[in-house]
């Protein structure tokens, strides 16, 4: 073998190894892997710290109120469109809106859901 082809064999080598190991330095240095434990009381304290600060930053502006009073009454509106899923005979929907905040599941018929109001099973 050449001294040119050891030379850039051995130039590679060491690359390789080099560029391995400040990868792995890397790796190992994550500052934020104690936020991946999602349940945990740090994690959740730091989250909730955050979304103070969040909350503080955006109530300063004046549009924010405007903006939230806004998307609320989107959100909360008797008149969104129900979107559905067909299961067997029936057409099935989870319904969120003032009265059920967190949402309820519920199911009507072809015949019911062509209504101007249909008449939803919980």
């Amino acid at each position: 073998m050449s001294r040119l082809t050891s030379a850039c064999l051995a130039a590679g080598l060491i690359s390789a190894s080099l560029s391995g190991a400040v990868m792995a330095a890397d790796e190992g240095q994550d500052t934020y892997a104690w936020l991946e434990d999602v349940t945990g009381d740090k994690p959740l304290a730091w989250v909730k710290e955050q979304n103070a600060k969040a909350e503080a930053r955006l109530a300063q502006s004046p549009q924010f109120k405007e903006m939230e009073a806004g998307i609320r009454a989107v959100l909360d509106s008797d008149a969104k469109i129900p979107g559905v899923e067909k299961i067997g005979d029936y057409y099935y929907n989870f319904w969120k809106d003032k009265q059920h905040e967190r949402g309820v599941w519920r199911r009507t018929t072809l015949v019911e859901y062509r209504k101007a109001e249909p008449l939803w099973e919980t």
